[in-house]
């Protein structure tokens, strides 16, 4: 049953690929950056959190394919972080050619990472040395790629202008190749030991050779592009459920480790919501001045020309406005629309037809309509210009009514740039992320802190439990063997008196034993003195243990001691 869901989970994506491919118009696109951005940013950090966490939690006994599993996704977490940083248009004004590095190095890096994990197998070891070499070789390509994208991206975008696009086919060539290369070992490793987690890295083999697929064939924002971007999570998300299942050990719970790991995450969610929060506040706060001062300056403008144009019976059309054409091209006029920037002036009849343009020019933006019913303006966005002369790629357009008297006869439009729009909510959206950043940063070093003090004084206090236990230990083996001592000593007096009452019992009734009764008398008495001197000894200890006990002196002749002893 297992083996049929891993073959279908595998068997399901390339069916929706292939189909993707052969048929693109059924492939939709999907345009979120800003979703992308969000999604992608959280996913593959904790990611990258989990799989560290993961990784050194495991012992140094379990196969270093293993440990290889861990270390693949947090390098491809890591390098899949800075694919959704450089979301254009998130926290970033250029654009920055990391995003499509990372994008196509997360596939190449894991699959060099599993085609050496392959090289482990049960009758020729990975060494430990190795190993370490391997982490410290990541670790520095991670740490220069990061630096050369935060700080010269340009190199980047010249090795692009040199080697493009062969550079970027060759790595996902060979990505592929990789992949393939591990699926194929690995499953021949799998057929050998049987052991789940080496059937879970074949499975892993197969979907990220799917996702190198997905990225390399299918065009930017399309639903086959995404794919890659789910079976990477799914993959990251597989692994570390087998590898916490498979190893005890990452079942125990450890305050420090898991804290710190859940502290991480709940710290990058928080931090990425607040952003969000923060550029949507500020976005929403400049749409809204723009937009009542837009629809007042659409209002007067409209008011001003109902007052200026002849009574209408029927609305606008194209013949009134022939016959009124001295009215907007009035040099007056255009001058009073010139000097309030108005961008772009569109008048409509009752329907939706365009009647008159102003700027006169002839462009896309006269076809885009108008607002939805009950709606007086929209946010538009758009890479190309909507008119001649604007620069910006967000405007807004009003549409108010032009009334005489009660009646409606025509609307019009105004189409405003908004050039500084996206910038100040990019700039929002870095100064949210930078303060709920350094707030909650703040805030998990404190906790860690704190949560490292009180694992110290657990691990003190469970020590000193442990030492008590083991002193408790003792103390019931020393009470066992005092306890056998004091039998054994009480059963020899107890020994003498039973034999002397038997003896007593046997020379009661003759005479001619009347010597030897009192010598068992005598005996049998002298017996219970030694047990009750025993049982007082004991009584004494006690005493000097509680510091209650009397001490009473008094002269004692040695060798009368010794020979009552011997006796």
């Amino acid at each position: 049953m297992t083996r049929a869901i891993a073959i279908l989970s595998a068997i399901g994506p390339a069916a929706l690929l292939i189909f993707w491919r052969l048929f693109p118009q059924y492939d939709p696109i999907w345009d979120v950056p800003i979703l992308h951005f969000y999604v992608v940013t959280f996913f593959t950090f904790a990611a990258a959190v989990v799989a560290i966490f993961t990784g050194r939690t495991l012992s140094p006994q379990s196969p270093p394919r293993h440990r290889l599993l861990a270390t693949a996704f947090a390098l491809m977490g890591g390098l899949f972080f800075i694919h959704g940083i450089t979301t254009p248009a998130a926290i970033i004004h250029q654009f920055n050619p990391g995003i499509s590095w990372a994008a196509w190095l997360t596939m190449f890096s894991g699959g060099l990472v599993f085609t050496v994990a392959s090289l482990d197998r049960p009758e020729k070891p990975f060494s430990l040395k190795r190993l370490r070499v391997v982490h410290m070789g990541l670790l520095l390509f991670y740490g220069l790629f990061a630096a050369v994208v935060a700080f010269v991206p340009e190199w980047l975008s010249a090795i692009d202008r040199v080697a493009a696009p062969y550079h970027q086919i060759f790595a996902n060539i060979a990505a592929i190749g990789l992949w393939l290369w591990a699926l194929v070992v690995l499953y021949n490793t799998w057929r050998e030991t049987g052991d789940r987690l080496d059937g879970v890295m074949v499975l892993i083999s197969a979907w990220m050779a799917l996702a190198t697929f997905s990225l390399f064939l299918f065009p930017l924002w399309s639903l086959g592009w995404w794919m890659y971007h789910f079976l990477l999570m799914a993959g990251a998300a597989l692994a570390v459920f087998n590898l916490v299942v498979e190893y005890e050990q990452l079942k125990h719970f450890r305050l420090l480790d898991y804290s710190g790991a859940l502290g991480l995450l709940v710290t990058a969610l928080l931090a990425l919501v607040a952003s969000h929060l923060i550029s949507q506040n500020a976005q929403d706060s400049i749409l809204n001045e723009i937009q009542a001062r837009s629809e007042a300056l659409s209002r007067n403008l409209a008011l001003e020309i109902g007052a200026e144009l002849p009574p209408l019976a029927n609305g606008l059309d194209q013949q009134l406005l022939t016959d009124n054409q001295m009215l907007f091209e009035d040099a007056t006029w255009s001058a009073r629309l010139a000097a309030l920037d108005a961008g772009l002036l569109i008048i409509y009849d009752n329907g939706s037809t365009p009647l008159y343009v102003f700027p006169d020019v002839a462009h896309a933006a006269v076809g885009l309509g108008v607002p939805a019913a009950g709606q007086s303006s929209r946010l538009l966005a758009t890479a190309e210009p909507l008119y001649e002369g604007s620069r910006g790629d967000a405007y807004l357009q009003t549409y108010v009514p032009i009334e005489q008297g009660e009646d409606i006869v025509g609307y019009l439009s105004l189409l405003q740039a908004l050039p500084g729009l996206e910038s100040s909510v990019i700039e929002a959206r870095r100064v949210g992320l930078l303060i709920a950043g350094v707030a909650m940063g703040a805030l998990f070093l404190a906790m860690l802190l704190i949560l490292r003090r009180a694992e110290k004084q657990i691990a003190s206090r469970s020590y000193e439990l442990q030492q008590a236990y083991s002193e408790l230990r003792a103390a019931e083996a020393m009470r066992d063997d005092l306890t056998d001592m004091i039998v054994h000593d009480l059963r020899t007096p107890l020994t003498s008196i039973s034999l002397s009452f038997d003896l007593l019992q046997r020379t009661a009734n003759k005479p001619e034993a009347a010597p030897l009764s009192e010598r068992f008398l005598r005996d049998g008495r002298r017996s219970v003195v030694r047990m009750l001197d025993m049982i007082n000894q004991m009584l004494d200890i006690k005493r000097a243990e509680a510091n209650v006990m009397e001490l009473d002196m008094d002269w004692l002749e040695v060798d009368q001691l010794l020979k009552q002893k011997a006796e």
